[in-house]
């Protein structure tokens, strides 16, 4: 799911959309093989936000990351 420019990362998502939305698949790996630590963690999240909103965040306040809900998924 795309939302519009400038709105950032949309913040609900379900544990189905997330797995599907934010899982590193295939050639991402070969992507964050090469980083190490917390640089593969924001890699990895800047790779799948590029791969949401077709661009990078402009500034760090539109990177607001997905977050899991608390409630059980079962």
């Amino acid at each position: 799911m795309i939302e519009a420019k400038d709105a950032g990362v949309r913040q609900a998502w379900s544990p189905k959309e997330l797995f599907a939305n934010w899982t590193l698949v295939d050639g991402d790996w070969d992507l964050v093989a090469n980083k190490s630590g917390t640089a593969q963690l924001g890699f990895s999240l800047l790779l799948n936000f590029f791969e949401l909103e077709g661009r990078f965040p402009d500034v760090l306040e539109e990177a607001r990351w997905p977050r899991w809900s608390t409630s059980p998924i079962w």
